[in-house]
């Protein structure tokens, strides 16, 4: 089954970020609902923000038919984005885990943010490079308990599906805040 997208939105302030993958009926009305809020945050009509985008696409239709969707998207970020989204997304992954924050929403908005930053190499960071990232950030209790279970039972390190890893360590923190 192909991976859908996912909608990221830092805030209402910032324009919704469509991620890689196949784009569903979901993911579209997620988009439009997440736009819409941008719009009225920043107080732009809807017909300016469509008339700019409509125009763009009419000037460039030869050239956009040529190009994949990765790219496409990354043109049409910068066309309707702020020049400093790539920086803004970047800052985001350098939050540390809050004591309160559940382990498995804070790495998965991690783990979004820098699937929006695939495009740029020097902001993206590999999967191998995002483990060590996020025990890095994460609450100190899980990275404590963590290095005490790799050091007796040297399992976490050998985990390589990431996903895997990162439902591994959310059961760490399930246990760290039981």
């Amino acid at each position: 089954m192909p991976y859908t997208v996912d909608i990221m939105q830092v805030s209402a302030s910032h324009a919704p970020i469509i991620g890689r993958g196949t784009i569903g009926l979901k993911q579209l009305d997620e988009f439009e609902y997440s736009a819409m809020c941008f719009f009225v945050h920043k107080n732009i009509a809807e017909d300016k923000k469509v008339e700019k985008v409509h125009a763009w696409v009419k000037e460039n239709d030869a050239a956009l038919q040529a190009l994949t969707f990765p790219v496409f998207m990354a043109c049409l970020c910068a066309l309707v984005l702020s020049s400093s989204w790539e920086w803004e997304v970047a800052q985001n992954l350098l939050k540390k885990q809050g004591e309160d924050e559940k382990f498995s929403e804070w790495a998965g908005g991690l783990q979004k943010a820098n699937d929006s930053l695939s495009t740029n190499p020097c902001f993206y960071i590999t999967l191998e490079h995002l483990c060590d990232h996020i025990l890095l950030h994460c609450y100190e209790d899980i990275h404590h308990d963590y290095n005490l279970g790799n050091r007796k039972e040297k399992v976490y390190n050998k985990i390589e599906d990431f996903n895997e890893w990162l439902r591994t360590v959310a059961d760490i923190d399930a246990v760290v805040h039981a």
